[in-house]
Parts: structure tokens; C-alpha cells; sequence
């Protein structure tokens, strides 16, 4: 892998943990700093955030949700989402 990739790489994974405490923290604020974690598309799909292990229940009972597609990578969901057999 060459250094410049390597770097990069090393930068995402050494800025994931606060910015995605950043962007918890703003779907915690009221106001004009809200943010939602997700947002329906259709009656099928819904478009967001990772799917953190607290929003579970709420997902799977009151949105229905049965499955999840993501485009993380394994050390950005390993710790804070549900695996497919949990």
C-alpha cells in the first residue's frame, strides 16, 4: 500500500470516533444544529446514519425494519452495531 493511501487511511480511522460523537451530539441538540439519524425514502426504505445498537429496538419495532445495508467499514461498525447474528 503506498504511504499517501496508508496515511489516509490511518486519518479515517483516527477521526471516525469524534466525529461520529459529533454527529450523535447534534441528533441530541434541538433547534437549528438537529439532525435526524435517518430519514424515509419510501414505505420500504429508510436513508441514515449507522444503525447504532441503541436505535435497535426502535428500528426493527417501529420503523419495521428486516435487514441493513451498509457501506461502513468493519472497524466502524464492529463496536457499536448489531451483527448479523445478534
Amino acid at each position: 500500500m503506498a504511504p499517501s493511501v496508508w496515511l489516509g487511511a490511518s486519518l479515517a480511522r483516527a477521526l471516525f470516533y469524534p466525529t461520529l460523537l459529533y454527529t450523535v451530539l447534534r441528533g441530541k441538540l434541538g433547534g437549528p444544529a438537529h439532525r435526524e439519524w435517518y430519514h424515509r425514502i419510501d414505505r420500504t426504505v429508510l436513508l441514515g446514519a449507522l444503525p447504532l445498537r441503541s436505535l435497535t429496538r426502535k428500528l426493527v419495532q417501529d420503523e419495521n425494519v428486516r435487514g441493513v445495508i451498509t457501506m461502513n467499514e468493519e472497524y466502524e461498525t464492529r463496536f457499536l452495531c448489531n451483527s448479523s447474528k445478534q
